[in-house]
This record gives structure tokens, sequence and C-alpha cells, in this order.
């Protein structure tokens, strides 16, 4: 039979390992709970038809250049998103000098599977040689990359990459889209970038994964009104 000292001590045991289980319970490494209306929005319609995370960004924003051209934060974001989730990443027309003209490139780049390669092209033109002032601008700097320029002529204006534009537009209007870059969850989240941790980059690329997990696995209390999107 165990004497009270060691009844005793075996308490002190037992409450030790509780409190320490609880520690690890809260401790960093669990994903923080982000807030509504300060770490993201909360759309006022779910839009449907749209992929799980739809990134807009816009090759004439600055932040947009630092993201993809002097950091590695769209990378690990994009790196960092669940198996299995549906990801498509849409150029904003609104933004800039020939801002319509670039989401046809971005929709041409898309369509060649072209994106990695025109990507930094796009973005030196536009913010480092301001070499584009028209649409055969644009179109050249595909040609240097040895498309022909009978199929960069063709393709600038069809029935495919002009559908691409129209939806890319059209979802930028659903989604109430009001600065870039902009990370949209299932249709009815946007995370607010200004709400992140920006002591450095790699602070802010995991914060900002970290949100985007968070609202992933969220489920809406009230479904809201159904804005419908197709391509």
């Amino acid at each position: 039979m165990m004497k009270w000292p060691d009844i005793m001590r075996l308490l002190t045991d037992i409450r030790s390992i509780l409190m320490l289980m609880c520690m690890f319970w809260v401790m960093p490494g669990q994903a923080r709970e982000y807030v509504a209306d300060k770490d993201y929005f909360e759309l006022p319609d779910t839009v449907t038809g749209v992929p799980d995370v739809l990134s807009y960004f816009s090759f004439n924003c600055p932040h947009c250049y630092y993201f993809e051209m002097k950091s590695n934060i769209n990378n690990f974001i994009v790196a960092s998103l669940p198996n299995g989730t549906t990801f498509e990443r849409y150029h904003a027309s609104r933004i800039g000098a020939s801002g319509r003209d670039l989401t046809r490139a971005w929709a041409v780049a898309v369509f060649l599977h072209k994106q990695t390669e025109m990507t930094p092209i796009l973005f030196r033109a536009m913010q480092q040689s301001h070499s584009v002032q028209s649409e055969t601008d644009l179109q050249k700097l595909f040609i240097d990359q040895g498309i022909s320029v009978d199929k960069i002529k063709t393709l600038w204006n069809s029935t495919e990459i002009t559908a691409s534009v129209n939806r890319q537009d059209r979802l930028a209007e659903q989604l109430g889209l009001r600065f870039v870059p902009a990370f949209f969850v299932r249709g009815k989240y946007l995370v607010n970038n200004m709400a992140l941790d920006t002591s450095t980059d790699e602070s802010f690329e995991k914060d900002y994964a970290g949100v985007i997990q968070y609202l992933l696995n969220k489920k809406p209390a009230v479904a809201g009104n159904a804005s419908g999107a197709h391509p």
C-alpha cells in the first residue's frame, strides 16, 4: 500500500505532466487563430465555379514584383498549399498601363504553359526596362522566346484567349478585387495582406500560408447567396 508522501509525489508528477501537455497543445507550430475583418475579409456573397485558392496579381504592381522577383514569398505560399488544393493565378486588368493587354499576354502564357518563362520577362519589361508601349511589344516578348510570329498573331485574339481574358475580368468584378497581390479562398474569403507579420519575409510568407490553410479548413457558419461564375 502506498504511503501518503508517495501519493503526494505521484499527484505532483501527474499535475506536471498535464501542465506540460497543455503547454504543447497551445505551443506555436499549431496554426494561430485568424480573425475575420482583421486577418481576412469575408465576401458578402460566395462566388462559385472558382478554384479553392485564386490569386490575382499585376505585372504593373511593385508589391507583386517583390513577391515574385525579389523574394520567395509567392513560391512559398503556392508550395504550402495542401495536396489536392485547386489553384489558379489571374491577372488584374485595371491596374496600370496596358492592364488588359497584359491580362491577354498572361492568358497566352498560360495557354502555352509558359508561365514560368514569361513571368520574369513580363515583370522586367513593365517595371525595369519599360519597353512595352503596345500590344506588338508584348507579342515580341513571346516571339523572342522562340514562339513563331504566326502562332502568336493567331493565338492573341483567338476565341480561347479572349474567353480567358473575359473570365479573369469577370471574376475580378464578382470577387470585388480591390488590391493586388490578392489571394481568395473558396470564393468566400480574401486574405488581408496588411494584417500579417511583416517583420521578415520568412515570417510573412509563413503567416500568409497559415491564414490560407485556416480558411481552407474553415466551415462557413451560414451559407451566403451564391453568385455563379462559369468559364
